[in-house]
């Protein structure tokens, strides 16, 4: 049996949301720095809680709906169809990444039964996945890795709403609302 590369085992998330951009094109065709990305996305790896403390929505959790996500994309090439396939697909893969960075191991009806810092800051809706975007966006802040400059300012923005938008669709409470758009969405 082969041996995982180092850098698999010592930080698998970073390694598959590298190799997954570098290979969808997504590093060349945006002008990101690889070597900073890595360095970000290593950040948001350490904010994810050890799978002794949070069983479930670890960074085990991310690397394997990251991977699920690169499988999806490229099926026909799906990746290919999104009217900015760059931009995108790289939005979707961050997305992945990111979805439960910082979770601190209790659902949102927790958080907001007991009143918790994070139900209080976000008045009670998608308390987690907002707290996953504001973790992820605010690692974003120090330019040490903020590998997004390079994007312009529509870019950017762009960028941050596809994000925003696949994260709150993560929330549960938004399942059947996500469902029955799927379905209009096939239907027509």
């Amino acid at each position: 049996m082969t041996a995982c590369p180092q850098p698999f085992v010592t930080a698998p998330l970073t390694t598959v949301f590298t190799e997954a951009a570098t290979m969808f094109g997504c590093v060349d065709a945006l002008d990101l720095d690889l070597d900073m990305m890595a360095a970000y996305m290593n950040r948001i790896e350490s904010k994810y809680f050890d799978c002794s403390v949070v069983q479930y929505h670890n960074s085990v959790h991310a690397t394997d709906v990251l991977q699920a996500a690169v499988c999806m994309l490229k099926i026909d090439d799906i990746h290919q169809s999104l009217l900015d396939p760059n931009l995108s697909t790289f939005a979707v893969l961050f997305s992945a990444a990111i979805h439960d960075v910082a979770h601190p191991g209790r659902n949102q009806a927790f958080h907001v039964k007991t009143q918790s810092r994070l139900a209080i800051l976000y008045s009670d809706r998608s308390v987690l996945e907002h707290h996953h975007l504001a973790v992820a966006f605010s690692t974003l802040r120090d330019p040490q890795v903020d590998f997004l400059k390079a994007l312009d300012e529509t870019d950017a923005k762009l960028f941050r709403e596809k994000v925003i938008q696949m994260v709150l669709s993560t929330d549960m409470a938004m399942h059947i609302e996500n469902i029955n758009n799927l379905k209009e969405l096939v239907d027509s």
